[in-house]
Parts: structure tokens; C-alpha cells; sequence
């Protein structure tokens, strides 16, 4: 019995291991499709009519920027004045009507428009008509325009608690994290990024700069919009969890039969 029941923990330590690397970050489709920004910086404009809330808005930027950019050593986004063919941050207070995600569960959408193999330009738009996001409740505004800035490049979600989880995080539950060791201490204060989140915006800066120099071929044409989704293949995970347990249960199985004889 004991060693059966050895073989049983085992088994479960072995799914739990390996269902964490399947949910780890993902590409967006369009990324994985090979559609990629032309240059870098990109430069973003916010619009907003309001003097005051686009210089707020302007310094949330700016600290978002270089939360991404200190960990990849790469300069990928710049505020820029001029508002002409350039990517965009804004309020929208029928979030649901321009994108159609629910406004309350949408705090953010990015979208990403495309021209032939590369991305034009972006729209990150923020739900007006949630008052804990507009007013920054616990940075849930600050948290939530990083989390939109990894969709900008190609960076899809991750089911690891991070930024890039779909439910974006504020400080509380990133002290949480912090506590429970999932996101590293780094200086003062509260780390915004896993280790999860780092790994995989450094994936997709690698791979951009190197569709950057040497360019692709066979790329699907596709001028539409693309907004920010729920990456990866729910199925395939669950085929991939589903063959790990039948796999556990063929180790468990022969040790029952040969204790019994």
C-alpha cells in the first residue's frame, strides 16, 4: 500500500509540474502568425480633451514604459505630441459597444491594426464607467495599462498569476503574490512583473528584432483589427492534461496488480 501510494503522489506532483508550463505565457495569434512591428520605439499619443487627465494618463505611460523596458534592455514604446498615425490611449465610455467585450468584466482592450505583415498602429482604449479604474484604485489603472502594453507587441495572457493573467491584478494581490513568492522582491516597494511575465516579453522582443533584421516570407495577408484575447488552445491543454493523468493512472495501475499477486 505504501508504495502505491508513493506512486499516486508521485503522479500528482508530475501533473501539477508540468499543467504549470502548459499555462505558462502565450503569444497572440496574430504574433504567432507573423505580424510584427516594423521599428522600434513606437510612439504613442494620449487623447484626451482634458489638459489635466491626459498628463495624468501621459505619466502612467511613461512609468509602464520603463516597467517592460528595464527587464528586456530594449527602448519599445515613446510619448509623442503629435497624434497623426500614431498609436493611441483613450477613455471610452461604451467600451462595449466599440470593442464588444462586457464593460463589466473589460477594464482594457488593445488592439492591434495590421497592414500587410506588419502592425500599423495600436488602440489601447480603458473602461470609462469603471470608477475604481479611472480613479486608480490600488494602481488597478497603473497595473492595467502595463498589462495592455504587453498585448501592444504581441504578448497574449498567461494563466500564472502575474500581470499578463486576464484577471489583471491590483496591489493587493500583487503583495499577495510578493508574499507567496510568485513575484520576486525587487528594491522598494511592490515587483509588477513575474518572472513569467519577463520571460515572455522577452521572448517576443527577441523574435521582433530578429523579424526586424531579417524580414519573412509566407505571411498571411490580413488587414483587419486585432484585439487582445484569451491566447492559447483551451482543447489542447485539456488533451495534454487529460494524456498526463491517463499516464499517472498506467503507473498506478501495474503497481496495484503486482501488490495484489
Amino acid at each position: 500500500q505504501r508504495v502505491i501510494m508513493l506512486k499516486f503522489i508521485f503522479s500528482i506532483i508530475l501533473i501539477f509540474t508540468a499543467s504549470i508550463e502548459v499555462f505558462a505565457y502565450e503569444q497572440t495569434e496574430d504574433f504567432k502568425s507573423g505580424f510584427y512591428w516594423e521599428k522600434f520605439p513606437l510612439k504613442v499619443h494620449v487623447l484626451d480633451p482634458d489638459n489635466a487627465e491626459s498628463s495624468r494618463l501621459n505619466g502612467l505611460l511613461e512609468r509602464s514604459f520603463n516597467e517592460w523596458e528595464k527587464q528586456v534592455d530594449q527602448d519599445i514604446w515613446e510619448l509623442s505630441e503629435n497624434a497623426l498615425m500614431v498609436n493611441t490611449v483613450r477613455w471610452s465610455s461604451d467600451i462595449e459597444g466599440e470593442t464588444g467585450y462586457t464593460a463589466e468584466e473589460t477594464l482594457g482592450v488593445a488592439i492591434r491594426h495590421q497592414v500587410g505583415k506588419y502592425y500599423q498602429t495600436f488602440e489601447i482604449i480603458l473602461n470609462r464607467n469603471n470608477e475604481d479604474l479611472f480613479n486608480n484604485v490600488d494602481n488597478l489603472l497603473y497595473n492595467t495599462i502595463i498589462h495592455e502594453l504587453g498585448h501592444t507587441i504581441g504578448l497574449g495572457h498567461t494563466q500564472k498569476q502575474g500581470i499578463m493573467n486576464e484577471i489583471v491584478p491590483n496591489d493587493i494581490m500583487l503583495q499577495q503574490f510578493q508574499e507567496s513568492d510568485i513575484i520576486p522582491l525587487e528594491g522598494e516597494g511592490i515587483s509588477r512583473l513575474s518572472a513569467d511575465d519577463i520571460d515572455g516579453m522577452k521572448e517576443i522582443v527577441e523574435i521582433t528584432l530578429h523579424r526586424q533584421e531579417f524580414g519573412l516570407t509566407s505571411i498571411p495577408v490580413n488587414n483587419c483589427a486585432a484585439s487582445s484575447t484569451s491566447a492559447g488552445s483551451s482543447a489542447g491543454q485539456l488533451s495534454y492534461l487529460l494524456s498526463l493523468i491517463i499516464g499517472a493512472l498506467m503507473i498506478i495501475i501495474p503497481g496495484q496488480v503486482f501488490k495484489r499477486i
